[in-house]
């Protein structure tokens, strides 16, 4: 059986298949609830200038330079050496405040210490009681073993009528 179901009577001058193309949808091209204004917005770009004796001027990254420019050596990275040293700073806090803030860190240090020495035991207990359970399902089937041992063995002493040896005359 031909197939002449891709061949239409319009390319049949063509001699070939018809394109496929995609048409389009009324909603495409287009982002839902922007509409097409007029309108144009301007963007203005401000830069900010911070002169020398200024609060913060030098306290930021060194100025990159400008692409055009060409680079002298390569630049070498300063070895990684920790975070600085911490410097207690005011925290914004009264004497007395500090002095609950300090009291209540104690008392959770407190709580968490006493909560792990209470699960370190309560783990001691699971596997304590975990190895006694162990320990009688052991023996038990050591009994089970045995009391099988014991029927295969009265099973094998039975001495049936036909192995019986014939009584004497």
């Amino acid at each position: 059986m031909a197939d002449n179901d891709d061949k239409r009577g319009d390319d049949a001058s063509a001699g070939g298949k018809k394109t496929l193309t995609l048409k389009g949808a009324p909603n495409l091209g287009g982002r839902p609830g922007v509409s097409r204004s007029s309108r144009t917005v301007v963007v203005e770009k401000r830069t900010r200038v911070v002169r020398p004796g200024a609060p913060g001027f030098g306290t930021g990254a060194a100025p990159r330079p400008h692409p055009s420019q060409p680079q002298s050596a390569p630049q070498q990275r300063q070895p990684f050496r920790g975070p600085p040293p911490s410097v207690r700073t005011s925290t914004g806090l009264t004497s007395s405040e500090n002095d609950a803030r300090q009291r209540v860190l104690r008392e959770a240090a407190a709580r968490a210490a006493a909560d792990n020495e209470r699960f370190a035991q309560e783990e001691a207990r699971r596997i304590e009681e975990e190895k006694r359970r162990r320990e009688i399902r052991e023996q038990a089937e050591r009994e089970e073993a045995a009391r099988a041992q014991a029927k295969a063995d009265e099973a094998a002493a039975v001495v049936t009528p036909e192995q019986a040896p014939a009584p004497a005359a």
